[in-house]
């Protein structure tokens, strides 16, 4: 048997599907026309009726480079890479520890 994919659907979707649910339709109707499976429907309906609704947030310690940093060392990698002097992680991990000191003297980023 095939294992089974996990169903992909946007928050908006979700949250329509919510909003429908709210104003009166079925929520097993409401499910199989969004493709969201009903119990997760179901307790975001609950979790959105009590006020617990919390938005996504992304899992994991903070990232330790802005933004801007990172997009510096992403283009430090393409333009070694197109000059012919392939990145090793080693080497990622120097020009990352260097851009972090500039920041926060005490930083450092882990092989991790």
């Amino acid at each position: 048997m095939a294992p089974l994919t996990r169903s992909r659907y946007t928050p908006a979707e979700l949250h329509q599907a919510i909003q429908d649910v709210i104003s009166g339709q079925n929520g097993r109707f409401v499910s199989s026309k969004s493709k969201i499976p009903y119990l997760t429907l179901m307790r975001k309906v609950r979790e959105t009726k009590a006020g617990t609704l919390v938005p996504p947030q992304r899992r994991g310690p903070p990232p330790i480079l802005p933004r801007d940093c990172e997009s510096d060392l992403m283009a430090w990698i393409t333009a070694m890479q197109q000059d012919g002097h392939p990145v090793n992680r080693h080497m990622i991990l120097i020009m990352g520890n260097q851009l972090v000191r500039q920041l926060d003297p005490l930083g450092s980023v882990s092989g991790g």
